[in-house]
């Protein structure tokens, strides 16, 4: 399992890798975990938190990033076994309160070709594998707003970190965020 530890001293544990990823953060005696994935990996994401967790400690937050169903499917459970609280934008709480939130719009081309192929195969959800295929980018295949999207990435550079973990995919490095800034900030 991939750990950093940060310059002030968070633990950061990579607790689930597949569709969407999730993080569990730890300072001292507390303990928050980043998005919970799907349904079907509740039990393995359970199992992991706690192995990881001090003996008779539970989370104290559960951080939902966005609530499409690979990051959120587990967090009614996650929250009624470790009686935390939960987080999440208000936006967000809206779609949680309707149990769904709208897929974003894709960015390119491949995305649409890919669900084409994907309903042609018939598996509709083939297409929304694509994240994290893409090489030597770490522009998403969907997104709802490129402009705030790549604002975003400002903000993040303005900061003095140097690994960055998204919901999908690999750590994504400083170098490969700025480069990939320079790049679609002058379009």
């Amino acid at each position: 399992m991939e750990q950093w530890t940060t310059s002030s001293g968070y633990h950061v544990h990579h607790v689930l890798k597949g569709r969407g990823n999730a993080y569990l953060v730890s300072a001292g005696d507390h303990h928050l975990l980043v998005d919970t994935g799907m349904k079907s990996s509740f039990r393995r994401l359970g199992q992991t938190i706690n192995g990881l967790l001090p003996k008779n400690k539970t989370l104290d937050f559960l951080v939902l990033t966005h609530t499409h169903y690979d990051h959120c499917q587990s967090a009614t459970k996650i929250q009624e076994k470790e009686n935390c609280r939960v987080v999440l934008g208000q936006a967000e709480s809206a779609y949680a309160q309707k149990g769904y939130a709208p897929l974003p719009r894709r960015t390119s081309l491949m995305p649409r070709l890919l669900t084409g192929i994907g309903n042609l195969m018939g598996r509709g959800a083939f297409g929304y594998a694509a994240f994290g295929i893409f090489r030597n980018t770490i522009f998403p295949p969907f997104a709802d707003n490129t402009r705030r999207l790549i604002q975003s990435w400002k903000k993040l550079l303005d900061t003095p970190c140097h690994t960055f973990l998204p919901g999908h995919g690999g750590p994504i490095t400083r170098k490969m965020l700025e480069k990939e800034y320079r790049h679609r900030s002058k379009r």
